[in-house]
């Protein structure tokens, strides 16, 4: 993932991670192991960019992705979980939740 990453664009571009908060936890403890990982990513938390929030970051990921909007949704599955929406995709609107099945 992160020679793909790398391919894309510079190490010195992190992305942009939106994430539920135990992820974050555990990209911490595994910076131990990957130091590199530390300064590739912009943590967002889920909670930030749910429906009517405004995140600092949102602006970034529109623009990175070429979007209208992209917010986050929080899912009955196991805690902290949430499905992300995206708007202005050339498909439309586009709903993922990780446990779907296509």
């Amino acid at each position: 993932l992160l020679s793909e990453r790398n391919a894309i664009c510079s190490q010195n571009d992190p992305i942009v991670l939106m994430a539920p908060p135990n992820m974050f936890a555990f990209l911490s403890e595994y910076t131990s192991i990957a130091p590199e990982i530390h300064r590739g990513y912009i943590a967002v938390d889920c909670r930030d960019m749910m429906h009517g929030k405004i995140h600092p970051m949102g602006r970034k990921l529109y623009e990175d992705l070429g979007v209208t909007n992209c917010m986050s949704v929080p899912v009955a599955h196991c805690p902290y979980s949430f499905a992300v929406v995206i708007d202005g995709t050339s498909f439309g609107r586009v709903d993922y939740s990780g446990d779907c099945r296509p």
